[in-house]
């Protein structure tokens, strides 16, 4: 079962640079055993789902970074014996004002791809987070309902995934990466994605949306072979 390590940083607008660079620097993440794949970006403030690069970079920042691996043995092996000597020559703890990191184990993978495929090129990265989940088959019931539509749509996302946070279990995360705004907007705004959503918000108590505008230089691929 794959394992979601989710990091939100908080970047002071000053600090956006040195936050960037810091960020490259985790390339030998990509020799450490069970790593699938780390990607992250700026998210969008709500306000400015625009894109707009001059406004997102006047003001403090979230910084959000999605790191995936095959199993939480081998993240702890990483957490033990790898992370602290990058995090000591990156020196990225002077670049942000607060971290908070979530972990998620994979409830399953829809339409998968490869995430630093060349010829995915995602561009935004879509969190919806579902608090309080009443009832979880009732719950994925419908949200597969929404998934069988939206992987067969021509602006389809390159990829969707499904987590289960590892402490509250009723919370639950959907990823999905998109080529473009355009593919994901014509999905947000269509009616069986409006219908669905209603639904679902019926079977949680609360939501939260996020969405991220990707650094392509953060995107970060496995090295192994893996089998």
């Amino acid at each position: 079962m794959a394992l979601l390590k989710l990091i939100r940083c908080k970047v002071a607008a000053e600090k956006r640079a040195a936050f960037c660079n810091s960020q490259q620097a985790w390339q030998p993440i990509a020799d450490c055993k069970g790593f699938i794949a780390q990607l992250g970006g700026w998210e969008i403030p709500s306000n400015n789902q625009g894109l707009d690069d001059t406004h997102l970079s006047a003001a403090d920042s979230d910084a959000i970074v999605l790191g995936m691996w095959r199993s939480e043995a081998d993240l702890s092996q990483f957490m033990a014996f790898e992370h602290d000597k990058i995090f000591d020559i990156n020196q990225q703890q002077t670049s942000y004002l607060s971290c908070k990191v979530s972990r998620f184990n994979e409830v399953s993978a829809i339409h998968q791809a490869e995430v630093n495929d060349k010829t995915s090129s995602p561009a935004l990265l879509h969190i919806k987070q579902y608090n309080g989940v009443i009832n979880i088959h009732i719950f994925r019931a419908i949200l597969m309902a929404w998934l069988s539509v939206a992987t067969q749509k021509q602006r389809k996302p390159i990829c969707i995934h499904i987590w289960q946070h590892t402490e509250d279990t009723d919370c639950l995360l959907i990823t999905s990466l998109w080529k473009n705004q355009q593919a994901y907007e014509q999905d947000r705004h269509s009616p069986h994605r409006i219908t669905i959503q209603s639904r679902l918000n019926t079977q949680c108590h609360s939501t939260k949306d996020c969405l991220i505008k990707l650094e392509s230089l953060w995107n970060i691929a496995p090295q192994e072979v893996n089998v």
